[in-house]
């Protein structure tokens, strides 16, 4: 599916079903802030050379029906520090906005979630003297476009102000100077710096799309 096509259905399915579900909610919505540590996959390694980075979070969930399951509407910025690696190092951070649907585990006080999300990336490169950054990209800045992601997790409430989740996290990601397709460009799709000859060739282009793992603590008021 091509992923304009695939963003503009999610948006449109979402601005359709909110009405809805906004209608058939159980009680009022229950407000949360939390935040937490990311543990990053290899995809995003791949950028960072970074494992650890950290979250904040905030929406509300809605409970349908009888309450077990419900909807979660949220944004969230996503942080992931860089760690240099042949003298370049590339920071990432994730805008998000994002839904989830919630469903009861069968396990008292566990529930499980499945969602969405559309998010904007913001670089930043460091590099030292005559190096090429790994992006092929200036300084800094935001990469072209909105991203598509996926959201998978599970949560555990201890009481009515807590609870900690698990969840797991893929998106899509793209050079700015890429090729319509998003497509970042390095030497050999492993993110070392292209020589000077090379710059500003597109050769093995790889599509990067970013994944992690997060752990964090939500209040919910």
């Amino acid at each position: 599916m091509n992923l304009s096509f695939a963003k503009r259905l999610s948006l449109g399915i979402v601005a359709l079903a909110l009405p809805s579900v906004m209608a058939h909610a159980a009680d009022g919505p229950n407000f949360f802030v939390g935040g937490g540590v990311i543990g990053a996959l290899d995809a995003t390694k791949t950028v960072t050379h970074s494992t650890l980075g950290f979250n904040l979070t905030g929406g509300a969930d809605y409970r349908l029906g009888d309450g077990s399951y419900g909807f979660r509407p949220g944004v969230a910025i996503n942080f992931l520090p860089g760690s240099a690696q042949d003298g370049v190092k590339t920071s990432l951070t994730n805008y998000q906005v994002y839904g989830d649907v919630l469903f009861d585990s069968g396990i008292k006080n566990l529930s499980l979630s499945a969602g969405i999300s559309i998010q904007r990336w913001y670089y930043k490169t460091t590099a030292d003297a005559g190096i090429v950054s790994p992006l092929q990209l200036d300084d800094k800045g935001f990469l072209n476009g909105t991203k598509l992601g996926l959201r998978l997790g599970m949560e555990y409430r201890f009481n009515k102000s807590f609870s900690a989740e698990l969840l797991f996290q893929q998106t899509d990601f793209g050079s700015k100077n890429g090729d319509p397709k998003g497509n970042v460009y390095s030497s050999n799709g492993n993110f070392p710096p292209p020589t000077p000859a090379q710059e500003g060739t597109l050769i093995n282009g790889t599509n990067v799309t970013p994944s992690w793992l997060q752990l964090g603590v939500k209040y919910h008021f």
